[in-house]
Order: C-alpha cells, then sequence, then structure tokens
C-alpha cells in the first residue's frame, strides 16, 4: 500500500470514528458492518440520541417504544445504546429490566464485552470497565458508572440510576393474558423498579404491546387519569409514544427531529404508505400478511399493529362488533356523513373524525354499513376539505351531512360553504345534533345499534383495529373522537323510515369500490354525481 493510499485509510477511519462516536447506526456499523438499517431503526436512533441528551440535561425524558417481535428494537437499544452512551458518558448508571432475568443478564455481558473491546475503545478510550466489580448482574466502570440487570420481581435495592430501560416485560402473549402476571408487573414497576430513577432521569419502555392492560397501557393510563383529575403538566410522566405498526395503517411522514406523523407538513418526508412494511429488506408485507392470516384479529392488532385491543368493553363489548367483506353495492341507498371536530395539528389535540355510513335494510330494519372513516389532526383548511372530498365521493347517494353544532363548526361554516360552491354542491344540513355533555348518554343508541348488530363494518379496512380499540375502551380511553362521530351518525339515522328496495339502473348499481375508483380516475361527470379529479 502506498504512504497516499494509508493516509486515505487513516483519515476514513478517523472519520468513521467521529461518526461513530456521535450517532448511533454508524458506532452499530463498527460491530456490525452487514447491519443494514431501516429507516424505523434511523428513527429510533435519532430519538435515543435526543433522549441521552435529554438525560444528561436532566429533563426527565419518557419514551415507549413499540414494535413487533423480532424488528431490532432490543438489539439497538437494550444491547448497543447502553455501551454507546457510556462511551460518551462513562459516568452514567443504568438499570435493565426485563420478564426474566436471563435476558438482561445476556444483554449486559454483550455490553460489558463490547466496552472491552478495541473497536469500542479506538472510539471512546475514556470508558473502561472497573476490573473488580465486572459481574454479568452488576458492574462498573472505572468512571463511577454502572449497568445492574434485574428481571421483572427482581431487587434493585441499593442501585440507582440515570436511565431505567425496560425490555418487554411479559415474556408471551400468553403471560401479558395473566391477570396475576399483569398485576406482579404492575405492583413491581412503581414499589421498586421505579424508585430507583435519579432525578431528571429517563426511563425506556420497549415493548410488544401484548395487551390492552400491559405496562404500556397502564402508565398511559394513570397519566391521563391524573390530567383530567386536574393534576399539573410538570409533574406528569408524558410519555413519548413511537409506535411502529408491521403493516402501515396511514401515510407516514418523519421530519428532521425524528418524529413520527400521518399527515404531510413542511420538513416532513414520507417514509411509507398505507399498506407497506415496516422494514421490508427484514419482513415484506406478504410475510406480515401470511402472519395475520394465522392469527386472530385480537393477536394481530396487538402483536403486529401495537394496537391492543380489550377482550370486551363497558360500554361496546367485542361481541358487538359485525363485519362486511365486500362493499356493499350502493343502488339508490342513501349515506350519511357525520363529523366530530377538532381543530389542530399538535400531539396533545383530539382528532378529527368523520364517518360516511350507508343505510340499507336488512331483516326488516335500517342497518349501517360504515363506508369509510377519516381521523387525524389537522387545521381548519385541511379539515374543510376532508370534509367536502368524503362528501363527493358519495355526492349521488348523498342524504345528510352531520356535524356537531357548536364553536368548532362555526369557526369553519363559512370556508365549507364556500368550498360545496365551488363544486355546485348544496348538501341537507342536519342541524340537530346539538352538544350533550354527557358523552355516555349521547353514545346510548350507538351501543343499542351495536347491540343489535345493525351496524356493519368494513373487515379489511386498514382503520378498523383503530375504531374497535377506541369503542372497547370507551369511556376510559385516551381518545373517544370515532366513538363521537357514530354516536352523531346514528342519532342522524335512526329515527328515519324504513328505506325501501331501490329501482335498479344501470348507472347506479356500482360497489363502493367501483365508485370510489371512478372517481379518482375523474372518470364520471356531474350527472353521475362526482366532479372531474
Amino acid at each position: 500500500m502506498s504512504d497516499i493510499s494509508r493516509k486515505d485509510a487513516a483519515q476514513q477511519e478517523m472519520a468513521r470514528r467521529l461518526m461513530a462516536r456521535h450517532h448511533l447506526i454508524p458506532y452499530i456499523m463498527r460491530f456490525y458492518p452487514s447491519y443494514k438499517a431501516g429507516w424505523a431503526h434511523k428513527v429510533i436512533a435519532g430519538r435515543l440520541e435526543q433522549f441521552l441528551d435529554d438525560v444528561i440535561n436532566k429533563r426527565s425524558p419518557r419514551l415507549m417504544i413499540w414494535m413487533p417481535p423480532q424488528t431490532g428494537k432490543s438489539m439497538m437499544v437494550s444491547d448497543y445504546f447502553p455501551s454507546w452512551a457510556l462511551g460518551q458518558y462513562p459516568e452514567l448508571r443504568f438499570i435493565l429490566s426485563s420478564y426474566s432475568s436471563s435476558l438482561p443478564i445476556r444483554f449486559s455481558r454483550y455490553v460489558r464485552e463490547r466496552l472491552k473491546s478495541q473497536r469500542h475503545r479506538t472510539v471512546f478510550p475514556e470508558s473502561t470497565i472497573h476490573k473488580e466489580i465486572q459481574s454479568a448482574e452488576h458492574w462498573e466502570t472505572t468512571a463511577g458508572g454502572a449497568f445492574r440487570a434485574v428481571g421483572v420481581g427482581g431487587s434493585v435495592t441499593g442501585h440507582s440510576a440515570e436511565i431505567l430501560l425496560i425490555d418487554d416485560p411479559f415474556k408471551d402473549f400468553e403471560e401479558a393474558n395473566s391477570e396475576t402476571i399483569r398485576e406482579i408487573v404492575h405492583n413491581w414497576y412503581p414499589t421498586t423498579l421505579r424508585t430507583r430513577l435519579q432525578s431528571g432521569g429517563g426511563i425506556i419502555n420497549i415493548n410488544t404491546r401484548w395487551h390492552d392492560d400491559d405496562l404500556s397501557g397502564r402508565q398511559l393510563r394513570l397519566d391521563e387519569e391524573n390530567r383530567k383529575a386536574g393534576l399539573p403538566e410538570e409533574i406528569l410522566e408524558n410519555w413519548d409514544i413511537l409506535s411502529l405498526p408491521a403493516l402501515a395503517e396511514e401515510d407516514e411522514y418523519v421530519d428532521s427531529d425524528f418524529h413520527l406523523y400521518h399527515e404531510p407538513g413542511p420538513g416532513r418526508v414520507r417514509v411509507r404508505k398505507v399498506g407497506e412494511a415496516l422494514h421490508p429488506e427484514r419482513h415484506t408485507a406478504t410475510e406480515w400478511l401470511t402472519r395475520k392470516a394465522g392469527a386472530t384479529s385480537q393477536q394481530w392488532s396487538a402483536l403486529y399493529q401495537q394496537k391492543p385491543v380489550p377482550d370486551s368493553g363497558d360500554f361496546f363489548a367485542k361481541e358487538d362488533f359485525a363485519y362486511y367483506n365486500s362493499p356493499p353495492t350502493l343502488h339508490d341507498y342513501p349515506v350519511y356523513f357525520a363529523w366530530d371536530l377538532a381543530v389542530g395539528e399538535k400531539a396533545r389535540n383530539d382528532y378529527s373524525v368523520g364517518l360516511a355510513g350507508v343505510l340499507i335494510p336488512k331483516g326488516g330494519v335500517n342497518t349501517l354499513y360504515i363506508l369509510e372513516m377519516f381521523r387525524k389532526r389537522v387545521r381548519d383548511k385541511s379539515l374543510v376539505e376532508a370534509i367536502v372530498t368524503m362528501y363527493m365521493k358519495y355526492r349521488y347517494n348523498a342524504a345528510e351531512l352531520g356535524i356537531e353544532y357548536g364553536q368548532l363548526f362555526l369557526a369553519i361554516e363559512r370556508l365549507l360553504q364556500e368550498a360545496f360552491e365551488r363544486q355546485k354542491v348544496a348538501p341537507v344540513m342536519n342541524k340537530n345534533l346539538r352538544p350533550i355533555q354527557d358523552k355516555r348518554l349521547r353514545a346510548t343508541p350507538a351501543a343499542g345499534w351495536m347491540q343489535n348488530h345493525r351496524i356493519y363494518w368494513p373487515r379489511h379496512a386498514p382503520w378498523l383495529s383503530t375504531a374497535e380499540a377506541e369503542l372497547l375502551r370507551f369511556d376510559a380511553g385516551v381518545h373517544d373522537d370515532i366513538v363521537d362521530s357514530l354516536a352523531w351518525l346514528v342519532r342522524m339515522v335512526k329515527d328515519k323510515p324504513l328505506v325501501r328496495p331501490p329501482a335498479m339502473s344501470r348507472r347506479r348499481d356500482k360497489t363502493v369500490e367501483q365508485l370510489i375508483e371512478e372517481y379518482s380516475r375523474g372518470q364520471m361527470d356531474r350527472d353521475t354525481g362526482f366532479m372531474s379529479a
């Protein structure tokens, strides 16, 4: 090798060391050269880097990362992150816990041996292992840092930490579905593990969402209950949640701060579309769909989509849900639209939710078939656009448009009217949706229709698990916007006379899918009820 080649190689090595020192992904690749990080892993790495900065500056960060099994979360968070963090700050103290001691002890060995390695020491020469304190359960650095591995139920008396890592406190789906084991975890976390966190320190909980009442679910509900009770925000945990389902249920966007969104915006880049796999280099969409076919809807929603659905709810029950597989033929059947509004794009805002449902006679009574759902945090203009777009898809069959009459509706009323005038349509507005403060009272008719299987949901809709989860959690859940929209929809149609079987016409005898496809392609004209796209 020539002197120039040696110099170039040396410069490249120094550049790699510098990148590994400041960023987690290059650090991982130093030990795992063939590692192929997908966009999701880069997002996790960015969030971990920010988390470490927050810990060092005593901002008390709280981070939950939810991912399906075997997607690389433990390797990043429990294995490589501690050694990288201890490289920068060898005085840090970690406690890593899991469902049993075997997993954290294994990661403890990996982290310890990595700190001893030459590859680590060429990047972080300051971090070295204490020669006399280096057991797998507990070892220390010469700078006073430490790593403690413990299983759920284990003792951590005498130990404290700036960072608590919780890696799947439940072994599997069966354990998470055991009320006895869940209570063991719920009692151990606040009385033992949580008490060891130093002031300003951070907690990371990474897990597959095995159950609605797993540790993540319980902590989020406690935060929400305390918030509703009027406790100030500064004393709540305020968990930052990164939820990464196997298959995208909405388009997903990422900004430069590695935050995930479900709508476009300034500085946001779309990382995947609806239906796309999380990391196709590891698991393709087809592989995930194969797993879905072999699992129950509850298992799929919890393990793979990170949306556990309670076994049964207090107000709506699992057995209340009825489903259809193929979109119904619309004929002349009336379509109703109901909207529950919430203006704003920030995470603390509620969602704006719109439902479209077609009223079809079945068994001598009117039955609602839910055709479509819109659920996003949006601003005024985007909200108006969403309302008009949904209406125009089903314009030919549109019967009534209902929006809760209140301040939010009044704020967009003029914009909405102008938008419909540009489309040369004048919807029949239902103005009887006056605020009902008691949400359970408001939703009672919807619950009755659900119990009598007079509401059918599209089995294959990507948003179905979201709707199921919210209805089954009502009214103890964090969000109830879908429930409110469904409540308005049922109140709009519950007293309508029985719909008569329609007179068939060649033009109208089309399925919902056909109508939407024609609308999107701009093939239908004003006479058929759709504007050109």
